[in-house]
């Protein structure tokens, strides 16, 4: 993928180095809460997780199935991970709010890590044509969304740092669409834009708070596969093949 990046080289499977399985990356007696750990991304975080050793995983999301879904994975793989998962939209203050003090309590202490992994993309339009509601739909979901999470899950941390200076963490799946021009693609790429800002803001607000913004790289998800007739397609030189970036 041509554009602008510290990265040299792209990985498109696992390798030895960053494997949840090294004793440096250990997530044993950790609380992780991950958004949209249903499907795709999340469902992938949250196995990696277990697969280091997490003592309890929450999974949150709009859909009750592929929560149970990726519970049932996790649970026949790593029987010692507590696995809870809870219906509920990241727009909705109260549903968090609830979710998130039912979860510390459930597991028995506080949430060491949150991945704020929910998004959604609404469509494509050309600026000249874009409707007004789809554009203030994709902020509140993805980028007030990423604010509700996080207030949610402020009152919730450890009170004291860790060996390492943080008293917690932020994972926020963002999205190359935030660096890149891609044409009828305003929606998305904004929604995305603000919400890896709102996690610019926490960081330089909460010192104490190990914050990350990242994009996965191009994927095959739910979501990126759900093509519309007259969506575009965008194509990449390097394989000639067809694909969708999120």
């Amino acid at each position: 993928m041509a554009f602008p990046s510290p990265t040299k080289t792209y990985h498109t499977a696992t390798y030895d180095a960053i494997s949840p399985s090294l004793p440096a990356l250990t997530q044993k007696g950790k609380n992780v809460i991950i958004t949209g750990g249903g499907t795709g991304i999340g469902r992938g975080i949250a196995l990696s997780f277990a697969k280091a050793s997490a003592s309890h995983i929450a999974l949150l999301g709009r859909r009750l199935k592929p929560l149970e879904d990726t519970k049932n994975l996790i649970t026949t793989s790593y029987p010692n991970v507590s696995v809870y998962v809870y219906r509920a939209d990241v727009t909705d203050t109260a549903q968090l709010n609830t979710v998130f003090t039912s979860f510390a309590k459930d597991s028995n202490g506080p949430i060491h890590t949150l991945v704020a992994n929910a998004g959604v993309h609404l469509g494509y339009s050309k600026a000249v044509d874009l409707d007004g509601d789809m554009f203030m739909k994709s902020l509140e979901a993805n980028a007030l969304g990423t604010l509700n999470t996080f207030k949610a899950f402020i009152p919730h941390v450890p009170i004291e740092p860790d060996s390492t200076g943080f008293r917690a963490r932020i994972i926020h799946t963002s999205s190359a669409a935030v660096q890149l021009d891609m044409p009828t693609n305003m929606t998305y790429a904004i929604g995305k834009f603000a919400a890896a800002k709102v996690m610019q803001q926490v960081d330089a607000e909460h010192p104490d708070i190990f914050v990350l913004n990242y994009h996965p790289g191009l994927l095959e998800t739910e979501m990126s596969t759900n093509v519309k007739e007259g969506d575009p397609v965008f194509e990449f030189p390097d394989n000639g093949k067809s694909c969708y970036l999120f």
